[in-house]
């Protein structure tokens, strides 16, 4: 894997304060429009964003069972079925990846009053 991007580390010429990422060495401006499109077209296959996607396979999930209890799933799948990413659990629970915020979120604060719905 090749970066375009590194880390602002606060020198360089052209760098703004508060800048997170400046361009790796010679590269191009159109390289990481490319390379962003891409991202972008793939969280809209998913329907969800790569970052919030990322978080949920690490950390787990809080998701509305069907008693609209708020349960949490530390360890997930993603699957691909019917043309839709779901996450899947040991215990059979299916959840569309697209449903963010409103059956699944990252934190149980997100999903604090849905449960009365």
């Amino acid at each position: 894997m090749i970066r375009l991007t590194k880390k602002n580390n606060g020198t360089g010429s052209w760098t703004q304060t508060g800048d997170k990422y400046i361009p790796n060495h010679n590269i191009r401006h159109k390289q990481c429009v490319n390379k962003l499109g891409e991202l972008e077209d793939i969280e809209e296959k998913l329907g969800i964003e790569l970052q919030i996607l990322f978080k949920a396979i690490e950390n787990g999930i809080f998701y509305l069972d069907m008693d609209k209890r708020i349960v949490f799933m530390p360890y997930i799948n993603i699957d691909f079925r019917e043309k839709e990413y779901l996450f899947s659990h040991i215990s059979d629970v299916l959840i569309s990846v697209r449903d963010y915020g409103k059956t699944w979120a990252l934190t149980y604060k997100e999903l604090e009053g849905q449960e009365n719905e």
